[in-house]
């Protein structure tokens, strides 16, 4: 595991006028829909790190993960892209998520399956892109539970470009609930309860 919000900034002053645009709309969005993890999905010191960024405490993960993500670690990597999302970088997230992404790290493919790379802004919304819908299920066979979780939901409701599928979608909010996901247990009691009820 390993994390760190790279001082590096990718594209350095060529990225100029699209970054800072980018980041002009990354300010105006409310903070609560930045990322935030299922700590379930994650081994100790990842977990430790991630609640240290969300604490605003985030020296000893960038300090810890810097050196790492460049040397190619996967985790560290993710954590890089999730530290600069808290900073609103946007390509600078996209590109460590892109290289976490790219050794299979199931949080960094979830958090691409949210983001619409074609414009410079967060989407953090349902799959618009046959792109995006493949990285949310790929996060989801890797075993991350907000993947399971964001997955079930649009197979239940037929949403983000997935057909309608409640009993598969029964059987990803299952995983995400033994696994400790609280919003996954309430959206597979109400589905039990509506059977029931039918």
């Amino acid at each position: 595991a390993t994390w760190t919000s790279s001082p590096l900034r990718r594209g350095g002053g060529k990225s100029g006028g699209k970054n800072r645009r980018a980041e002009r709309v990354c300010a105006d969005a409310p903070r609560s829909h930045m990322p935030r993890y299922d700590l379930h999905a994650m081994n100790g010191e990842l977990q430790r790190f991630v609640e240290l960024i969300d604490s605003g405490q985030s020296d000893e993960a960038e300090a810890w993960a810097t050196t790492r993500a460049e040397g190619g670690d996967a985790d560290a990597q993710f954590l890089m892209g999730y530290l600069a999302s808290k900073r609103y970088e946007f390509r600078e997230s996209c590109d460590w998520f892109n290289r976490a992404a790219a050794q299979d790290h199931p949080e960094a493919l979830f958090e691409l399956s949210r983001i619409d790379q074609s414009e410079d802004r967060w989407n953090w919304g349902p799959p618009l892109t046959d792109q995006m819908r493949t990285y949310l299920r790929r996060a989801a066979d890797l075993g991350s539970v907000e993947a399971w979780t964001a997955l079930a939901g649009f197979l239940a409701e037929g949403r983000g470009g997935f057909p309608k599928d409640e009993r598969e979608a029964e059987d990803w909010h299952e995983k995400a609930a033994k696994a400790g996901s609280v919003e996954a247990q309430s959206h597979l009691s109400s589905m039990l309860m509506r059977r029931k009820a039918d």
